[in-house]
């Protein structure tokens, strides 16, 4: 599929002549005023990773379906992230809660459900799987700070919280899949999202210790009961293993992607020999959890 399809900051935009005016201001100073990234003054700044940029688009490599429709499925990809990034931050506590980013969540919902509506055709359906995913995130919550509060968390439930909290971010692709691919396809790339979806987390879990430390008072390596260094591995596991997934169903694009980003280096704790075997066990603990 080739041409140029919408950035982040082009749907932003869209987005923003969408919103009340007295909002605007306030919206328009998204990402920088809820700290997403350091720095950051636009959205294509913060967000750089290609899959999540553009992820229909890898979904779609094989489908065989036109740019129009593909810029639809991307528009409302950009839109959940807008909402799931104000939406985390928030609910992490990581922001603080004014009536005006509240007002503003709610809107960037509404956004998100009827762009994907009019781009998969299928509202009431489209607005049942919104909700499901929005409920599991919310569980995916409870269980994060369960595991705070008891300063540890099993391999098993720290894979659920994982991939229930953002499972919402896949949905417009698997959306866009379901719209005409095998469901051999449909099952591949939903396995392959799970995978690269804990992987990329097991990376920010490792880098974010400090953060998370100031926040919650623990890191999520502390409750796993091991190092930044080997979760930080254990993602990069993870992901090569769904880039095999992601080759076998034939993306191979995404498979690409995910070979590269696997090979980009990762914390070292000194022992690299160590490092690597520990995140490999841990990986493994966590594709079987």
């Amino acid at each position: 599929m080739t041409g140029p399809q919408p950035s982040l900051d082009d749907s932003y935009r869209q987005l923003l002549t969408e919103l009340p005016p007295s909002l605007r201001q306030s919206a328009r100073a998204l990402p920088g005023d809820i700290e997403f990234c350091r720095g950051a003054i636009s959205w294509d700044a913060c967000v750089r990773l290609r899959v999540c940029r553009n992820l229909p688009l890898f979904a779609a490599e094989a489908m065989g379906r036109t740019r129009k429709t593909a810029s639809r499925f991307i528009v409302a990809h950009h839109r959940s992230l807008f909402y799931g990034v104000l939406a985390d931050r928030l609910a992490d506590g990581q922001v603080t809660h004014t009536s005006e980013l509240r007002a503003i969540e709610k809107l960037f919902l509404a956004a998100w459900r009827k762009s994907l509506a009019e781009a998969a055709g299928r509202p009431v359906v489209v607005n049942r799987l919104v909700s499901q995913r929005l409920r599991d995130a919310r569980l995916a919550q409870d269980i994060q700070r369960l595991a705070f509060r008891r300063h540890t968390i099993s391999r098993r439930s720290y894979r659920k919280m994982v991939i229930m909290k953002l499972g919402w971010s896949t949905l417009t692709s698997e959306l866009f899949l379901a719209t005409t691919a095998a469901r051999s396809d449909q099952v591949a790339f939903s396995k392959t999202m799970q995978l690269l979806l804990l992987g990329l987390q097991c990376t920010d879990d490792a880098v974010d210790t400090s953060e998370d430390d100031r926040i919650f008072g623990s890191n999520i390596p502390k409750l796993l009961n091991t190092s930044p260094a080997t979760l930080a591995k254990a993602g990069t596991h993870l992901i090569s293993d769904a880039s095999e997934l992601a080759r076998g169903g034939g993306f191979n694009d995404l498979a690409r992607w995910l070979d590269r980003h696997a090979s980009t280096p990762t914390l070292s704790d000194g022992d690299r020999f160590a490092t690597e075997l520990e995140g490999m066990i841990l990986a493994a603990q966590l594709r079987k959890s």
